[in-house]
């Protein structure tokens, strides 16, 4: 979206935790970028990896890059305070939860896993419009 700075921000186990920040230049990069990362980090943790794709405007999309399903949460911030936290809901009636490695192991709830496809779409969407996906159920549920 214009006048917006989109950059991927993870944290990196591998190197003594350090925090990268990834400038995103366009909708393919960022969705290319998404593919890579859950690929290089599924197979050195043996589990998802959690980033953060935030707009330089007080606003985060967390995802969770989780093979087939993957969790999406949004977070709009004012002066570092959350003023407004939602979660993408799957399967309501699905139970347990799995482990995403964002800044430490989080267990996300099993029923906010979306399908791969549905997710990118919403990812691709906020991206270039600001908006987060209609078709995805949000809830202000927290873990």
């Amino acid at each position: 979206m214009a006048g917006r700075n989109y950059a991927i921000e993870y944290v990196d186990p591998r190197k003594h935790q350090s925090r990268i920040k990834e400038a995103v230049e366009s909708r393919s990069q960022l969705l290319n970028r998404l593919d890579e990362l859950e690929k290089q980090y599924s197979e050195w943790l043996d589990a998802p990896i959690g980033v953060n794709l935030t707009n330089g405007c007080g606003e985060t999309l967390d995802i969770g890059l989780g093979g087939e399903k993957w969790s999406l949460g949004y977070s709009q911030f004012e002066d570092g305070v959350p003023i407004e936290q939602l979660n993408a809901v799957g399967d309501e009636t699905a139970s347990g939860s799995t482990p995403f490695y964002f800044e430490q192991w989080t267990e996300m709830p099993n029923k906010w896993l979306i399908p791969r496809e549905t997710a990118k779409e919403a990812i691709g969407k906020w991206y270039e419009s600001g908006e987060l996906e209609t078709q995805i159920d949000w809830t202000e549920e927290s873990y």
